[in-house]
C-alpha cells in the first residue's frame, strides 16, 4: 500500500490498515507498506501496530520482498530432500 501521498492519518485511517491487514492475512497473504511519512510512521509506533507491518522504502524494494517471500515458500513446498 503506497502511502506517499499520506501525510498524516486519524483513528479511522489506522482502524482501515488494521482491516486491510486481517483481510489479507485470512487470505494466506500480507500487507506491506512503502513511502510512509514520518509522521506516520510515528503515530504506526505509538498505536502499537508498526510491528505488524513490514515497511518499505519505495515500490520496487516491497515487490523485491514479495519475490523472496514467494521463492522461499515455495523452495519448501517443493523441497524433496
Amino acid at each position: 500500500l503506497d502511502l506517499s501521498r499520506v501525510q498524516r492519518i486519524d483513528s479511522s485511517g489506522i482502524g482501515e490498515l488494521a482491516s486491510g491487514l486481517r483481510l489479507a492475512e485470512r487470505f494466506g497473504s500480507s500487507m506491506r507498506l512503502l513511502n510512509v511519512d514520518g509522521q506516520v510512521l510515528r503515530i504506526l509506533e505509538l498505536s502499537q501496530l508498526l510491528p505488524l507491518f513490514q515497511v518499505h522504502g519505495d515500490e520496487d524494494e516491497a515487490i523485491a520482498a514479495f519475490d523472496r517471500a514467494s521463492s522461499s515458500t515455495a523452495s519448501t513446498v517443493f523441497d524433496e530432500s
